[in-house]
């Protein structure tokens, strides 16, 4: 294995590592992701390459440093065939090492099988009591005209303000650098919905690594209402085979089958525990339909 180097990698190999993910285990992910991160976490954002000397693919890894003491762990996969020979762990350790944990709190998503992994191995022994289910959903069959009662407005300069304040009932550290970044990307529709000026709540939704595929992230909501009118207003311009993959915290997600059973198709894909190497922050998970991504606590 001589021949494997791992580096910090360009938007291009960010590219290769997340259609290699998408074609092994199908994990949906944005290419614009690479550019989103770097320029919303200014307190720095790595993402680490293995390739072999021919430019083969061999895995990857991720890091977002957030200005709120919290780091996020990411896009952490080894091709099948390069599996327990050590790769895993030179990657891990390229973005993760003691400085980075006397630093930050170092938080991750963490699929269920490998959970004691994290545990054992790293350290990341604070468990979130609340799992995020990831919901993939397709056959979107009712496309609702929005909701009157509801202002909305696609304009995310205009409701930049907004937002950090709807985000400080969710996150209690202000994140304003990263939300101005996220809601302005260029792949993604950004939708936010008033009642006589009070927003109640506001969405994105953005293209992902597959053919028709989707992300929402976040969906943020006061009330059921809101979020169904954030829905419709976010889903009217995708294709009708689309697959739209949401991310839903555990207390929220059986609620969104019953609200969604007639407009799609849910599928429960998968299940995320959030593991951190020092405490559990304080979120407020009861507005959060979906989180942001799994590069982020929520």
């Amino acid at each position: 294995m001589d021949d494997i180097k791992i580096k910090c990698g360009t938007k291009e190999d960010f590219r290769i590592a997340i259609d290699n993910m998408y074609e092994n285990v199908h994990w949906f992910n944005s290419y614009e992701d690479f550019n989103v991160y770097t320029n919303a976490c200014p307190d720095g954002y790595k993402f680490m390459s293995a390739k072999k000397s021919k430019g083969e693919f061999v895995g990857s890894s991720s890091i977002a440093l957030y200005r709120d003491g919290i780091a996020f762990i990411d896009q952490f996969f080894v091709m099948p065939e390069y599996r327990k020979l050590g790769i895993g762990r030179q990657l891990f350790e390229a973005i993760f090492d003691e400085n980075l944990r006397k630093d930050y709190n170092v938080g991750l998503h963490s699929e269920v099988a490998i959970s004691d992994y994290y545990n054992k191995k790293h350290g990341f022994n604070h468990f979130n009591d609340v799992f995020i289910d990831v919901i993939r959903i397709t056959n979107i069959l009712e496309r609702s005209s929005r909701n009157k009662n509801f202002r909305t407005t696609t304009n995310a300069i205009e409701a930049l303000d907004d937002v950090c304040k709807f985000d400080a009932r969710i996150w209690k550290k202000s994140r304003k650098v990263f939300l101005s970044e996220w809601i302005q990307r260029k792949d993604a529709r950004f939708l936010a919905v008033y009642i006589n000026g009070e927003m109640f709540g506001y969405g994105v939704i953005r293209h992902a690594t597959s053919k028709s595929g989707y992300l929402f992230g976040p969906i943020y909501a006061i009330n059921d209402e809101a979020f169904l009118t954030l829905f419709d207003g976010l889903v009217e311009s995708v294709e009708n085979d689309a697959v739209i993959e949401l991310r839903s915290p555990s207390i929220n997600s059986a609620r969104l089958h019953q609200l969604l059973d007639n407009r799609a198709t849910l599928n429960n894909y998968s299940k995320y525990i959030t593991q951190y190497t020092k405490s559990i922050p304080e979120c407020n998970y009861e507005p959060v339909y979906a989180i942001t991504d799994t590069s982020i606590p929520v």
